[in-house]
């Protein structure tokens, strides 16, 4: 089993996969990562096992689940299994009324197929607020490809939006078995994951005991296999390493150390990306830290407008779209909190931008030889509540650097580096109704609550 970091130190003893530098693909858009699931679809031999937050009821979703029963009546003998979240499945998008969900669209195919693919449900917790099946990953044959993107139209740019997330393909059977043995050890073993029969769906009041179960055995799971390699110096010269991580719950969790351990052990620069901008105590202090001994660190982040819950002045204001107003109010505390960090130019904050399409970018890169690659997003809920998976790649040869040089190119293309917190709007200068809602949580102290669950 692999052990778990406490120590900064341990990030060096990580057991890992020793791979071919040049069996890690990075894709360069949301349209190749929709081609290239679609492709390995299509000629998987042996399983496919695809986990993600959602597979949606829409064009593109319609689109794989259709490929995946094609294959499946091709070849009798391939394995598909398909898990998302429980509670994601069961429930329409925010704002829809009586919508049972996606459940619906997954006993439609069934019925119209001879072949059966499962589709199975995974309740993380009994509801969706406090936590949800975020673990990320497609496995076909001995290939994985790894994004934080769900299956929908967005995600995988059908029509003109897109939004823009981080796509890489890994051909590597270590992996690939340790990725299946993973979903099949913590998740089918588990009574409270179950196959999605009845368009009723399942009631957690029925499941509570499994569920408990669940959420213990999550607490303790971690990807299983010999590593190859301890260090850099066991790996060949065209080669890198790798280390499956897994993380729930805010004890022992794999992922969230490793996260703490690279901020900790940069000496150089640090790149940090995410969508939403509100960081755990322990990843602020971290950066306070990098920045007090002049470690640069550049942030990528999304605008207001890039945010998925954001909604243009003019239409109908919902509560649930004060999020990105939120968002923004940490970024602009944060760059005046480090205001002359930003001024000195030890701290690099960049705000990624592009039309109407909306931003998902999720990692971190440091010192050119160390590249986490993961659907967190690095906040409170990602770090307490949900279920995440990632990787850590370690290049100590920078073999893959040119490579992560062109994505990092890629996405500061459509970003703004900002000179000051002063770029950033105030509370006062937002629509009537979010200064309104703004204003009483404040008052209340509630948004310190919201921020805990967001």
């Amino acid at each position: 089993m692999i052990k778990r970091i406490i120590r900064r130190k341990d990030l060096e003893k990580k057991p890992r996969i020793h791979i071919q530098a040049e069996n890690i693909q990075i894709l360069e858009s949301t349209s190749f990562f929709y081609k290239a699931v679609l492709e390995h679809i299509e000629k998987a031999e042996k399983r496919i096992y695809m986990s993600a937050l959602y597979l949606q009821d829409d064009e593109a979703g319609r689109n794989i689940l259709t490929s995946l029963y094609k294959a499946k009546e091709r070849n009798q003998k391939l394995d598909i299994k398909i898990f998302v979240d429980f509670h994601r499945a069961q429930r329409g998008l925010i704002g829809e009324k009586n919508n049972k969900g996606n459940i619906v669209f997954y006993n439609e195919f069934k019925k119209n197929f001879r072949s059966e693919i499962g589709i199975y449900g995974v309740p993380v917790k009994k509801k969706e607020i406090f936590g949800v099946l975020h673990l990320k990953g497609f496995t076909f044959d001995d290939t994985y490809i790894y994004s934080g993107a769900s299956l929908n139209n967005i995600y995988l740019n059908h029509f003109d939006k897109y939004r823009l997330d981080r796509y890489f393909i890994i051909n590597n059977k270590k992996i690939a078995d340790a990725t299946v043995a993973y979903l099949e050890e913590y998740l089918l073993s588990n009574s409270a994951v179950s196959l999605f029969e009845d368009e009723n769906g399942i009631d957690t009041k029925d499941i509570k005991k499994d569920i408990r179960k669940l959420k213990k055995s999550l607490s303790k799971a971690a990807y299983n296999y010999d590593g190859d390699c301890k260090d850099s110096s066991e790996t060949k010269n065209d080669e890198v390493a790798l280390t499956l991580l897994s993380g729930f719950g805010k004890k022992n969790n794999e992922l969230n150390d490793t996260v703490l351990a690279l901020l900790k052990n940069s000496k150089e620069n640090i790149t940090i990306y995410t969508p939403y901008l509100n960081f755990p105590k322990k990843i602020l202090k971290e950066i306070r830290n990098l920045l007090k001994n002049s470690v640069q660190v550049n942030l990528v982040v999304g605008d207001i407008v890039a945010n998925d819950f954001y909604t243009p002045p003019g239409n109908d204001f919902r509560k649930i779209d004060i999020l990105p107003y939120i968002y923004e109010q940490n970024l602009r505390n944060f760059a005046k909190k480090f205001s002359k960090k930003i001024d000195s130019g030890i701290l690099n904050v960049f705000i990624w931008k592009h039309n109407e399409n909306t931003f998902h970018i999720k990692g971190i890169e440091s010192d050119k030889k160390y590249y986490l690659l993961t659907g967190s997003n690095l906040n409170p809920r990602a770090w307490n509540l949900d279920l995440e998976n990632g990787m850590i790649i370690y290049d100590e040869r920078e073999i893959l650097f040119e490579s992560f040089k062109i994505e990092k190119e890629r996405i500061l293309e459509n970003s703004t580096k900002i000179a000051s917190f002063r770029e950033i709007p105030e509370i006062k200068e937002y629509p009537k109704e979010v200064k309104k809602i703004v204003g009483r949580l404040k008052k209340t102290k509630f948004d310190y609550f919201i921020k805990k669950f967001i």
